[in-house]
C-alpha cells in the first residue's frame, strides 16, 4: 500500500494526461518494496486504484470497483470488465471500498488497456483470498 495519495477532487485523477506524478512516486516506493505495484487510497481513505491500473475486489460475490468520484480513472478496460461481468451475470457495482473490505475479498484483479485482467494475490504479503487467482478473475480474463 503506497503512502501517496490519489486527490480525488483534483480534474487531473478524470483523465489521462501527463501529470502523474504521485502515481510515479507510489510506483516507485512499490519498487523499493520489491513490488510490481502500488495500491493507492485517496484522501478520504479509501481505496482508490493502482498506480497505473484500476482496481476491483470480490466481497461477498460481488465485484466491486471504486467510483471516479474516488479517485479512479474511467478506463478503457474497466469499462469493458464491468460490461463484460454484466454479461456473464456476474453481479458489480462502482462502490468505495475500504480497507476491511479489501481484507475480507475473497479476490482482487487490477485492469489497464496495457495489462488488461492481472490477478492480484497478495498485498503487502498478505495473500488476498486463498492466494491465487479466483473464478471471477478467470471469467473475465479477455
Amino acid at each position: 500500500m503506497s503512502t501517496y495519495v490519489r486527490n480525488e477532487k483534483s480534474i487531473s485523477s478524470r483523465i489521462k494526461s501527463l501529470n502523474y506524478l504521485d502515481n510515479i512516486m507510489a510506483r516507485r516506493e512499490a519498487a523499493q518494496c520489491g513490488a510490481g505495484e502500488a495500491l493507492m487510497r485517496n484522501s478520504m481513505g479509501g481505496l482508490a486504484c493502482a498506480s497505473a491500473a484500476n482496481l476491483f475486489v470480490v466481497t461477498g460475490g460481488v465485484l466491486r470497483t471504486p467510483p471516479v468520484s474516488d479517485g479512479a480513472l474511467p478506463g478503457i478496460m474497466r469499462a469493458i470488465v464491468l460490461e463484460r461481468a454484466a454479461a456473464l451475470n456476474i453481479p458489480s457495482q462502482e462502490a468505495s471500498i475500504a480497507q476491511k473490505e479489501m481484507d475480507a475479498a475473497s479476490e482482487a484483479f487490477l485492469t489497464s488497456a496495457l495489462i488488461g485482467v492481472c490477478p492480484l494475490v497478495q498485498i503487502d504479503a498478505t495473500p488476498v483470498g486463498n492466494g491465487a487467482p479466483g473464478p471471477v478473475t478467470q471469467a473475465l480474463r479477455v
